[in-house]
């Protein structure tokens, strides 16, 4: 899903199945800029002990002249909405021990807790705000037990 957001108007776009939506504020770009949504079916990169509850997002942005835009004035909404199957099917013990994470430097790093975030369990959805574009991702902890062999 692509759309444009303006520096006077800013802009809202949302992703085909509604479980990600992105706010800019008035202010938050100098000129258009176009913003993309590619949900994808699994994170490109490894979670390492993490466990992923299947809502994956890439954001992207391109100014007027085709320029990658990695700045904001303003930080952005974003909303990521996840069903319980989607932790429950995970093998996530509770659905407190979600979080959304973002890509960067080479490790998935949570978002939560944040300033100017929200969760809301009965709706079940983040709001984050951020200022980065990056790769997002609903995952828990990975509570594997490894239980060593004893022998005698």
């Amino acid at each position: 899903v692509t759309g444009t957001v303006t520096a006077g108007e800013g802009g809202q776009l949302r992703s085909d199945d509604g479980a990600f939506n992105v706010d800019f504020p008035a202010g938050a770009v100098s000129g258009d800029t176009t913003i993309s949504i590619a949900k994808q079916t699994e994170p490109s990169t490894e979670m390492t002990g993490l466990s992923f509850a299947g809502k994956v997002v890439s954001i992207s942005a391109k100014d007027a002249n085709g320029n990658p835009v990695t700045t904001f004035a303003q930080p952005f909404t974003l909303v990521v909405k996840y069903d319980d199957s989607d932790w429950q099917n995970a093998g996530i013990s509770s659905e407190a021990n979600l979080n959304v994470y973002f890509y960067k430097h080479g490790q998935w790093n949570p978002l939560f807790p944040c300033d100017g975030c929200s969760r809301d369990m009965d709706k079940n959805e983040f709001t984050v705000k951020l200022d980065l574009l990056s790769e997002f991702a609903v995952a828990g902890p990975n509570f594997r037990t490894i239980l060593p062999n004893i022998f005698r």
